[in-house]
């Protein structure tokens, strides 16, 4: 691996009009470092708790135009396509989203709690419960949730995501003072998972000099992993100057109590990076993507690391397929909508994959068409280069697709959710599915979840859709996008729906056989693991002296492929009886060190309304395959010894589910 001496040759680079060779890495040396104090504000506090009054200001700002990279050549790799048929569930639920607030585009983006989903828009936040009823409404203003932190009038480009790690949500945007050439970041954290409390509320300076010209902060990224959190955008001079990205750092915990933080900054030659969401606690980076030229064969990947102390931030090159910008305009009926381009859009990263997606066309004058990445970064930036896994694109001769988003859940299910029009169509919301069994670059044939009664000619769609997991289970996806309504200028529809069916299975294997090594088998049997139907197999716990309640149950699976192995993914749904805090712990029997290797440890809920462990092995999947083709799994429910309360209850183990995914190919 060939590392390039920090930002100098990075600007040089960018200068000379030349592209990063994929394998080079380039470390980015931080620009200024900032302590933010917080203030601390309670949701409660607000009258009207539900306020749909409109906001004055009209319009976010205009996007501004960005100089074309260059254009590179095609390599001939070659991308995976459509299915002819949809993959999962249609929606089994949906809800109106937060309708038409003032400003346009509504930016729509959501967070998805055990118990909530967040939605911000341009001009508003809400707090809905699962089923739609919304619970809280504020306009996204001085005076309304960003009061007390003395912000001006101009706040846009909101985002919003559950910390899954943390078990907190998080809310950004933007503010902009033309007039006095300020731009700031707003960014609240909850005091826990739920969203109706206190706040810690941060005002962050994120202006940019460059000699004599300042410059503001436009189309953030934000991504976290159990470390910190990290904020992305789009630097452009409010006269003259440059264009360039600029990433923020801040270390988690003293963001979780309310304590000043720590924030570092770096100027990267990049911009329009967006990073990845994870709920996976074991990987040590923030990994963000951004796009090469305006037609390319090269996406940059970015590692944000040391997150807790003293953040760095490292730079390379992956080839993908080449692919078409998609600057032009997408035909709606009635209507002109803007496709925003081929900049990244989202970025997800899970069981050490990252999946990434743009707008791109099939060819000069075609329909707008998804794509979407998925990389694998090993080591990297340690040692070693970050691979292209696989790649499609979601295309059609009858429909515009645009403005997608991306996700994965524990069951290895990839989700895209993205805007569909054409000229006799209304913009419609669709999401596109595929399991972790499917071919290489297959994705499923859209799916209907959020239809428009109208269109408006306001050019300005979107910015953004979503699609977020949720925690609560681990494989439920739950997305938003913009919609027209027929008398409202805008509106956006959140939907929600699995894609791996609890009662068909994750389309991998089920257990050859189940032994209870700890405890007693209590009922139910082989078929009892099949499916989420709660025709449970239940094991009553033993005690074991000086470590409490505890059992054991190993299930072996049968005919995996040790052929072309790069992942094994590993899904156990349970819950208990008779305990009262007990922990469940999926394990996986490691050959090579004959040893048991844990793969994810949560909570097991009281009664039949079981939780999903899941775990997944990308390092060294072999080491956990016999010759013959055979992988053990262990389940442990375990309730330790209290000081106070002494001995733990028996409880009795409910298991409803175990299944095991390998990814071949």
């Amino acid at each position: 691996m060939a590392r390039l001496a920090a930002l100098a040759l990075a600007g040089a680079l960018a200068a000379a009009g030349l592209a990063q060779k994929p394998g080079e890495t380039i470390d980015i040396k931080p620009a200024s470092t900032a302590t933010v104090v917080p203030i601390v504000d309670s949701t409660v506090n607000y009258f009207p708790q539900i306020n749909t009054s409109l906001k004055q200001r009209p319009y976010t700002p205009t996007n501004p135009k960005i100089k074309p990279s260059p254009i590179e050549a095609n390599n001939g790799m070659a991308t995976g396509s459509v299915l002819t048929t949809p993959i999962g569930q249609a929606p089994h639920a949906k809800f109106p989203g937060i309708g038409f607030t003032g400003p346009i585009p509504p930016d729509p983006d959501i967070a998805v709690g055990p118990r909530h989903v967040i939605q911000v828009v341009n001009g508003a936040v809400a707090f809905f419960e699962k089923n739609g009823k919304k619970v809280f409404q504020q306009q996204d203003s001085p005076t309304g949730f960003w009061s007390g932190l003395n912000a001006t009038d101009f706040i846009f480009d909101p985002k919003a995501f559950y910390d899954h790690i943390a078990k907190r949500y998080f809310i950004v945007e933007l503010e902009l003072d033309e007039a006095n050439k300020g731009s700031w970041i707003l960014l609240a954290v909850s005091d826990d998972d739920n969203p109706v409390g206190n706040w810690f509320k941060y005002r962050i300076a994120v202006n940019f000099k460059v000699g004599d010209n300042d410059h503001w902060l436009d189309y953030p990224g934000l991504g976290y992993n159990k470390d910190g959190f990290v904020i992305t955008g789009n630097m452009f001079p409010f006269e003259n100057g440059e264009y360039f990205g600029q990433a923020i750092c801040m270390p988690k915990a003293p963001m979780l109590t309310g304590q000043a933080v720590t924030v570092t900054k770096f100027r990267t030659e990049k911009p329009q990076i967006q990073l990845a969401r994870t709920p996976d606690a074991s990987m040590t980076s923030v990994f963000g993507v951004a796009r090469g030229g305006s037609s390319g064969s090269t996406l940059y990947l970015f590692a944000f690391r040391g997150l807790a102390g003293s953040p760095t931030v490292s730079q390379t090159a992956v080839a993908v397929p080449s692919y078409l910008g998609s600057f032009g305009d997408v035909p709606a009926k009635g209507s002109m909508l803007d496709s925003i381009g081929d900049r990244i859009m989202s970025t997800y990263a899970r069981a050490g994959r990252v999946f990434t997606t743009q707008t791109t066309l099939p060819a000069p004058g075609g329909n707008h068409q998804v794509s979407w990445y998925e990389f694998n970064p090993g080591n990297w930036p340690v040692s070693g280069v970050p691979t292209l896994v696989q790649s499609g694109n979601v295309a059609s001769t009858t429909f515009h697709y645009w403005m997608p988003s991306i996700a994965q859940n524990s069951l290895g299910d990839v989700v895209l959710v993205y805007s569909r029009a054409n000229s006799s169509t209304f913009p419609q919301a669709v999401y596109s599915a595929r399991r972790l069994t499917d071919a290489k670059g297959a994705m499923g044939a859209p799916v209907l979840f959020g239809e428009s009664a109208g269109v408006h000619n306001f050019f300005r769609f979107g910015d953004y859709s979503d699609v977020e997991v949720d925690p609560s289970n681990g494989y439920t996806f739950f997305g938003v996008a913009n919609t027209f309504a027929a008398t409202r200028l805008w509106d956006t529809v959140i939907g929600t729906w699995n894609v791996s069916t609890p009662s068909g299975g994750a389309g991998g294997l089920t257990p050859a056989s189940a032994t209870v090594v700890n405890g007693t088998l209590a009922g139910g049997n082989l078929d009892s693991l099949k499916n989420l139907d709660r025709n449970f197999y239940k094991v009553a716990s033993t005690f074991v002296t000086n470590i409490g309640q505890v059992t054991d149950t190993d299930f072996v699976f049968n005919g995996v492929s040790r052929t072309n192995l790069n992942a094994l993914e590993a899904v156990a749904s349970a819950s208990q009886e008779g305990g009262e805090v007990v922990t469940g712990t999926l394990y996986i029997w490691n050959i090579a060190t004959s040893k048991w290797d844990v793969l994810k440890q949560g909570s097991l809920p009281w009664g039949q309304n079981v939780a999903t462990i899941s775990g997944r092995v990308s390092v060294n999947p072999l080491n956990f395959v016999s010759t013959s083709g055979q992988v053990k799994l262990r389940l442990r429910s375990f309730e330790g010894i209290n000081r106070l309360r002494g001995n733990p209850r028996q409880h009795t183990a409910l298991i409803d589910r175990v299944l095991l995914a390998p990814s071949n190919g």
